[in-house]
Parts: structure tokens; sequence; C-alpha cells
């Protein structure tokens, strides 16, 4: 064993005091397991020996026997603080409380009784019964002064609400972390019924600037925790507590993606906690965009960058939390797929991190087994983390410099040899790294001449300033350029009056990486090209596409693959720039090949759309995504054409039971009736040859006969004719994303001449 560990098995064996000895019997193997303890924490080690009737009174309550939940720590503070008059005396019995149940954590973690993600659950809740029963006191505190405040519209009376944000809102303290906090109130108002009045936000100040002392104090029991309150509204410059009118104005007007980002976690800790939820509710159209919003996507790229840059920094190779493959890389993955995905799927919309990995393998944004990995890694750094902080309670991050040092560490975690440790955490890190790396925005398609690169900037500068004309020959290094200036510069200079100075950047950041990836293509140059400029006009006057290109080189690789492989998908992303939007995940649905989600991505395409119009569009916009990725699937993986036709076939289907739902149910409106749902309406459509057959093409129409059962309810014959007539409308009308599908209804019972809906007796 080396220096340090030989020390502190030394200090751990001179505490075996009789009374400790005597208290370590009542375990089962309590000197061994006293002996791994103080070893891992010279904390514990010491709050045992100043406190020797603490680890006692655990044992009595058998508080190192189970896992606690969060309510039973709010009960004991509040019952320790229960006679309590002074804050002094309030101060002291919180910061015990805190060292007490930091000294039951951590024995219970270290000798293994529990699990790394309860330990970070108990942190967590120990964080939020301080912060709550303490602002539960210091309010009748201030109450008994002030009087109570009252909301000026409600009439009722008002509490300060404690937001958490960081790892205390997903749930995910670590042992020594400080806390990320944000104040808010429901609304403006006095108070009422003290010695003297206030505004309740000069009233939820002043609580709040008590609260911050109570918790981040330095007395001589410590501190409880340190409080960062930099996450509010414009900063340290903001007021310390808003109201919620305020804080939705702030974010609507001033937010920034960073803000939505560290929203994610934000999650209401103390006080009202239902009145926190429901400003949550109010904000979460700031943090969860119902549409892709490009720009967000060019933060997270800059934010990522950033991560990056830091990660690579000397200082920061030893750290497990901003070092490279550590902690806020799982973080950074987890919560962009929240932040670009979340307005789409609300399972993602959850401040706790697992919670968000698995509806995202639900939603098939990460494959299980990278999700796995993922997680396993996350735990494994986390618990590293914890062994850090809990070996003096620093808020530290980076591994020891010293062999010795590190070699604790290891031991702590159950490994006996500090090669094993560091190679597990090179593979944890590894694997981090390279999720951290691939997204969004990752360079996983690289230029395959680095050194060339100067040229393709340079050409493409040249095309821009208009340098160059048809007449120009250029120099030895550009001469390969000359097959494709001609059209290049036709293309800017028809584009050039319309490009606003963020989408010139755009393209300065994209034709040359465009460039180099056609001119290394073996054939067809020269058509791709085409193809690829008729599509960038489309979206010319788009910044956003043009910059979701630039930023990321594997999206820009399958689009110039799609303008290659097929002129129908390029003339499709040409027509249909909403197209793109499904880029952004396309390595994950590209081999998916599961139609049970059809009516769940319906549905979300859908929300909201209460008018006919925008409904009849959102159905289009539907079927357009659909089809381009089952082409995309046709040709780039596995899928066969009986594959094919069985999936166009069920994005009929599905498109064919939400028209006819809503129809049902607009009938069952108009006429003021109630009645069964439409798979209980007697309500039947169907379908003949290729839809029958499941054998759709990319152009098929629908051959489709309507029956019906007048026994199951009651329709009046002109009221069916109406809906099948309503529903050939929402099919064939053109809107901007064009038709849905013709409708053939000539194979009904007599044809054209027959009637549209035909009884099922009439039919046999």
């Amino acid at each position: 064993m080396a220096g340090a560990d030989a020390e502190s098995d030394a200090s751990a064996s001179q505490g075996l005091l009789p009374e400790l000895e005597k208290t370590l019997s009542r375990i089962h193997d309590g000197v061994e397991t006293w002996m791994q303890v103080s070893r891992a924490s010279r904390y514990v080690r010491d709050l045992v020996l100043r406190n020797p009737d603490w680890l006692g009174c655990l044992i009595d309550d058998g508080l190192l026997d189970r896992d606690l939940q969060g309510t039973e720590l709010s009960s004991a503070l509040n019952q320790c603080l229960q006679e309590v008059t002074q804050e002094e005396q309030m101060m002291a019995k919180l910061r015990q409380f805190r060292h007490q149940h930091l000294l039951r954590i951590a024995w219970r973690d270290i000798s293994g009784q529990t699990s790394v993600a309860q330990t970070l659950r108990e942190l967590s809740w120990l964080a939020e019964a301080c912060i709550d029963i303490s602002l539960q006191w210091l309010h009748k505190l201030l109450q008994s002064r002030f009087g109570q405040p009252i909301g000026r519209e409600s009439g009722q009376s008002q509490s300060l609400i404690v937001l958490g944000m960081g790892k205390l809102g997903g749930q995910d303290l670590n042992f020594s972390s400080d806390i990320d906090l944000i104040f808010t109130y429901p609304e403006q108002g006095m108070t009422q019924g003290g010695e003297r009045s206030l505004s309740n936000e000069e009233y939820f100040i002043r609580l709040g600037q008590k609260l911050i002392q109570t918790l981040d104090r330095v007395t001589e029991d410590g501190f409880v925790y340190r409080v960062d309150m930099r996450l509010r509204p414009f900063g340290q410059q903001g007021r310390l507590a808003l109201s919620f009118d305020a804080m939705e104005h702030y974010y609507q007007t001033h937010g920034r993606t960073w803000e939505r980002y560290a929203l994610i976690k934000a999650r209401p800790v103390a006080g009202d906690i239902d009145s926190g939820q429901q400003l949550l509710q109010r904000l979460r159209p700031f943090i969860y965009r119902r549409y892709l919003d490009f720009n967000m996507l060019d933060d997270l790229y800059r934010l990522k960058q950033a991560i990056s840059d830091k990660a690579k920094g000397e200082q920061e190779c030893n750290d497990l939390k901003l070092g490279p493959g550590g902690i806020r890389e799982v973080e950074f993955v987890v919560q962009s797929w929240q932040l670009v995905y979340g307005g789409r799927y609300p399972d993602l919309q959850t401040s706790r991190i697992m919670e968000a990995m698995q509806a995202a393998i639900r939603h098939h944004l990460v494959i299980p087994e990278d999700a796995e990995t993922l997680q396993s890694a996350y735990y494994f750094l986390r618990q590293a983390e914890n062994r850090l902080q809990q070996y003096q309670d620093r808020q530290i991050h980076h591994l020891p410099d010293d062999k010795s040092g590190r070699l604790r560490i290891a031991v702590s975690m159950g490994y006996n040899s500090l090669e094993v440790f560091e190679s597990q955490l090179d593979r944890h890190r590894a694997e981090v790294s390279r999720q951290f790396e691939s997204t969004f925005g990752g360079n996983d398609v690289q230029p395959v001449d680095e050194s060339s690169k100067n040229r393709y900037v340079r050409f493409w500068s040249l095309i821009e300033t208009a340098d160059i004309n048809t007449d120009t020959t250029l120099d030895d290094e550009l001469a390969a350029f000359s097959v494709v200036q001609p059209r290049l510069q036709e293309f800017f200079l028809k584009n050039r009056p319309l490009l606003p100075e963020a989408a010139r950047r755009a393209l300065r950041q994209l034709m040359p990486v465009m460039l180099e990836m056609v001119l290394e293509l073996d054939e067809n140059q020269e058509e791709v090209l085409k193809r690829f400029l008729t599509m960038l006009q489309a979206i010319s006057g788009r910044t956003n596409y043009l910059v979701l290109l630039a930023q990321n080189p594997h999206i820009l690789d399958f689009v110039l693959r799609c303008c290659s492989m097929s002129q129908w998908l390029s003339r499709q992303m040409a027509r249909f720039p909403l197209l793109l939007d499904s880029l952004i995940d396309h390595r994950q649905w590209l081999h998916d090949h599961d139609q049970r989600h059809l009516p769940e991505e319906l549905s979300r395409i859908l929300d909201g759309r209460d008018d006919m119009e925008d409904w009849m569009e959102g159905l289009r916009q539907f079927k357009l995504q659909q089809v381009f990725q089952i082409a995309c699937q046709s040709i780039f993986s596995d899928l066969t054409a009986m594959q094919t036709a069985n999936r166009l076939t069920a994005v009929a289907e599905t498109i064919l039971n939400e028209i006819l739902a809503r129809l049902w149910q607009e009938l069952l409106d108009r006429s003021k009736r109630e009645g069964p749902g439409i798979d209980q309406s007697g309500l039947a459509l169907i379908g003949y040859g290729k839809l029958g057959g499941r054998e759709m093409g990319y152009t098929s129409d629908l051959d489709l006969i309507v029956l019906y059962d007048p026994g199951r309810f009651k329709l009046e014959q002109s009221e069916g004719i109406r809906l099948v007539r309503r529903m050939m409308h929402v099919l064939s009308a053109y809107t901007p994303s064009g038709v849905l599908y013709e409708m053939d209804a000539r194979l009904r019972p007599e044809g054209n001449s027959g009637l549209l809906v035909t009884s099922m007796q009439a039919f046999v």
C-alpha cells in the first residue's frame, strides 16, 4: 500500500477507541467496513472520531441498512428544527444534519450497500430538504415582521419558489457540489398583516438573501451548500427574485440558447412546488421548440466547440468533469437530443438524464447499445467523482497527480490494481468522446486532403468576389476547377443580390467543403454538382438550411450521395426543403424499418393543428418525410422491394386512419350526437389494388370502397356520402406541399354511377 494509504490505515486503526470498537461490533463486518470507509474518506473518519455517538444513532435507527426517500429527510429535518427559535441555533443544527447524513450516504456508498444512482438521488434529496425546511423557517421569521405576501390579481398568499438547476435539478447532485438556484414567485403585490408592508418583490429578495446566507455562510460547523445564483435572468446583474410574468417576458425577449440548455434541468425544489411546475409549463415553448431551430443548432455547435476546446487544455486532461470524455460531454450529448427533439417528443422533456436517455432510445435517436455504454460510462465517472470529493468533502474533479492518490480512488471503487482502474477509465472516456464527437456537427466526414483546403477556399473566394470570368485562365493550382467554374459562377451571380451577409458567411464555409467532396467522386461530378446547386438555389434564401449544411459535413455528404444516386431525391429536396429537417437524425432512421412508430410520428406533426388547412398541410408533410425516408432506405440500406411496398402502404393506412377519425368526429359534433369512436362506428374503408395487396409504389393512387353497417350506429346515407366527399377533398386538395393521394372509387358497386357509401347487406 502506498504512503498516503498507509497513513490512513494507521489513523483508522488508532481511531478504534473502546467506545467506537463497541459500536462497530453491532454491525456485520463492522471493523472491516470501518477500515474500508475511513481509508476512502478522511472526512467520514474525522466526523466519526469527533462525534462517536453519530454512528451509534444511525445504527440504532436502522439508517445504515436501507435507502432513504426525500420525504423522510425533509420530515427528519423539520422535526430537528421544530423547537428552534434563534437563527444561529438553526444554522448550527442545519449543518450538523447535513454532516450526519453525508456520513450515512458516504458509508453506504463506499461499502457498496447502495447504487451510484441512489447515492446521487439521496444527495439531491438531502440538499432539497435543507433548502425547503430552511426556507419555511425563514419565511415564518420574516412573516412575523412584514406579514404575508399577497398577490395583487389573485388575492392569494404567495410563496417564494426555488428552482434547482444543474445536477440538483436533475437529481444527480455530487457529494460536495455547490447548488445552482433561481428564485421566483407567482405575482406582484404587497405584504399584509405585519409591522411594515413591503412589495412582494422586496420581501422575496430579502427572503432569498436570508436563505443564501443560511446555506452559504461558513461557521464553526462549516457550511451547508455553496449557492450559485448566476443562472438567473440577467445573471449577477439581475434581480434576485422575479415574478412569473417577469420570468416569462425575459426568456421570450432575451433568452439565449445556453439558457434553454440550462432550463432543461430546472425543477422546483422548495416552496410552492405546484406553482413552480406551472411556471415551467409556461416556459416550455421557450425551452422546447415545436419546429427545428437551426439557429439553435448553430449555437449548440459553438457550445460543443467550447466544451471540446476546454477539454483539450493540458490542465483538464485528468478532470473527470471537464476533460476529454468527461461528465460534461455525456450531459451535452443527452441535452442536445432534448433541445433538438424535445418539442417533438414530450417524454424527452425531463430534468433527469437517464429518463431522457431511455426516451431517446424509444424514439430511435440512439441505438440501445450506444445508450448502454454511455450510461455505464456516466455512472463510472460519477462514482469516481464522488470518491474524489468524499475524501475531504471538497469540490474537486481532478484525479490526483500522485500514484498513491490515484490508487486510493481505484481501491475505493473496488479495483485492486491501479492499471485495471485506469484501463476502465480510458475505455469509458474513449466511448464518451466517440459519441460526443458524432453529436450534431460531428466531423466524421472530413476533407481527405487537409493540405489542399486552401485551394478550395481560394477558388470560392474568387467566385464570390467576381475576380474571375468565363475568359479567365486559372493558374495551375486551381486548374482542376475549370470544369465546375461556369456553373458555380452562374449560381453565385444569380443569387448574389438576394443573399444576406449571414447566408454569404454560411456559403463561405459550405462551398469549399462541398467542392472537395464532389471532386473526389469517381464519376458523375458535373451531374451531382448540377443537382446540388438546383437544390441550393431553392434554399438560398433560407440561411438556416445553409448553416445546417455548412456545419454538419455528415449531412452534406448524405445530401451529395442522394444527388449522386437519385435525381428524384435531389428534386424532392429542391421542391420541399423541409425534407432537410429529417436529415439531422438520418443515421438513426436510415436503418430503422419499424412501422409501429408511424401513428405516433403523425400525431406529433399534427399536434396543435386545429385549423383544417393547417391540418391538411401537416398530413402532406408527414407523407413527404416518410416517403423520402423510405426512398433513402431503399437506396442506401438493406430495404427490399417488398419491404418498400409494405412501408409505403403502412404510410397510406396511417394517413387514412387519421383522416377518417377526424372526419367521423366532426360528423358527430356537427349533428350534436354522442357516438362511438371510429373503430366502433361500423364504417370501414376497403382497399383494392396495390393498397389492398400492400404493394404500393411511390406514386400509387388509392383504390377504395366505403362500406357501412347500419346496425352499429344510425347514420343517414347522405351523411355518409358527405363524409366520403370530404375525405376525397382532404386527399386530393392542393396545398403548398402538394396533394396526398388521388382516390379512385370506381371499383364500388355499379362503378361511377353507384353510391359512394354502400351498406354491408347491399354489398353482400
